[in-house]
């Protein structure tokens, strides 16, 4: 037990701990992410092959098959994980980044059958550590130093691929990080032991830099998308990064259109730091909502919120969501509201096809949706009476016969900016809600 640990002790030791316990970490604080997923093992398959070697040495074929194959699993997964990160992105670049990662892959499968060959072929020679800077002899060097090399170059250019892609913001730190630090963390296959802890050491700083801000940068993300996004938006963006929350595409969505009645009236009478209250008590009784039922905050604009269901998180039901939500929220603010006066809300949905996703401009992105869903909803909206919610014909169709909500038709109506009358149709609560257990 005392030499385990003294070995453990060891430069090379520390340093074997210190690789396993930052995939470890990794895979703990940031485990659904598939890109974490792939650096995690990375981290822990070259931990353990200088795990292998401290505690076992050299002398014996399979502790030298053994550290054959974590090598090989550590260049694979190392190679997985900007790969995963390509997949986020999109475009030309995107797609040859992802081909020359798959033939670096093929590449470093031949170089460890290569190396298992040697083994078997001539293992005196395999297992006979070379003393010097160099642990590779000259023979070894020219048949499996191009084969990595040119692994390794490939899934370089690769990755400079995906930083010209403009991938995640988050991943292209890590990735950058990455680049300078892999000659760091390659030269350990070649140098002697007495300085494999210096560079590997040197190479997982300048990685441990990048990682740590990748994580500042996805808990600011998370903290602020939080407060906007229902919780499968906000995992959609911290697990898939920003591109897969916003990619364009025509889908059906329900678009709920929140308004307060008397609110103007309300502002010219009252001091501002009331209004402000009255806003915020109006934000969240929404935003409690728009969560519990899965739905999107899309816009915030003084007395008016926009709601979608249905994006960036496709679901089937999202009118009859949608239903429930205006339920919630007009039954929640009922009470809410009541200090403030002659205050209500009104509400409208309207269900279609729409196209939503992100568009990028003034050096930001900002997600739209666009169709006559959301300029039905706003219309319905203006249409409605204080605490009242109006729907149109596809919400309606939505709502099952045997639930809690009734719609009560009031007939067509002509709306602006659209080109024929609108059936119109009240919800109102025909039973009490049910309750979690029912």
């Amino acid at each position: 037990m005392t030499a385990v640990l003294e070995q453990l002790a060891s430069a090379r030791g520390v340093v074997a701990l210190f690789l396993i316990g930052f995939g470890v970490i990794f895979y703990v604080v940031d485990r659904r992410s598939r890109t974490s997923q792939a650096l995690a093992v990375a981290s822990v398959a070259m931990g353990g092959a200088v795990l292998v070697t401290v505690l076992f040495g050299g002398g014996t074929w399979w502790v030298s098959a053994l550290n054959t194959l974590l090598e090989g699993a550590t260049l694979l997964a190392g190679i997985e994980w900007p790969r995963r990160i390509g997949q986020t992105a999109h475009g030309r670049l995107a797609t040859v980044a992802n081909v020359l990662f798959r033939l670096g892959q093929l590449l470093v499968l031949v170089f460890v059958g290569l190396a298992l060959g040697y083994l078997a072929i001539f293992p005196e020679l395999a297992m006979n550590d070379r003393e010097g800077v160099i642990s590779v002899r000259p023979v070894e060097w020219a048949v499996f130093a191009p084969v990595l090399i040119t692994a390794l170059v490939l899934a370089s250019l690769a990755g400079l691929l995906l930083v010209l892609a403009r991938i995640d913001k988050a991943e292209r730190v890590r990735l950058r990080a990455l680049i300078i630090a892999t000659p760091f963390l390659m030269s350990a296959l070649f140098l002697g032991p007495s300085y494999q802890p210096l560079v590997m050491t040197l190479g997982m700083i300048i990685f441990l830099a990048g990682s740590v801000k990748y994580l500042m940068i996805q808990g600011r993300r998370g903290q602020f998308m939080s407060q906007f996004l229902s919780p499968e938006v906000a995992e959609l963006v911290n697990t898939s990064g920003l591109k897969a929350a916003l990619g364009r595409e025509r889908r059906r969505i329900s678009v709920l259109m929140v308004d307060l009645s008397g609110f103007s009236a309300y502002t010219s009478a009252q001091a501002s730091t009331r209004v402000l209250q009255l806003l915020e008590t109006f934000y969240a009784a929404v935003g409690e909502a728009a969560q519990s039922y899965g739905g999107t905050i899309k816009d915030h604009a003084g007395d008016g919120t926009l709601v979608l269901v249905g994006a960036p998180i496709a679901v089937d039901d999202n009118a009859w969501r949608a239903a429930r939500m205006a339920m919630a929220i007009r039954e929640r603010l009922a009470v809410q509201l009541e200090p403030f006066g002659d205050v209500s809300v009104c509400i409208g949905i309207a269900t279609g096809l729409a196209t939503v996703g992100g568009i990028r401009g003034a050096g930001r992105y900002e997600y739209v949706a666009v169709g006559t869903p959301i300029n039905l909803a706003a219309r319905l909206c203006d249409h409605a009476d204080p605490g009242e919610i109006l729907v149109d014909a596809f919400t309606r169709d939505a709502l099952p016969e045997d639930g809690d909500i009734a719609a009560r038709s009031i007939g067509k109506h002509a709306y602006k900016g659209l080109p024929a009358k609108i059936e119109t149709f009240v919800l109102s609560r025909e039973k009490p809600p049910a309750t979690a257990e029912q």
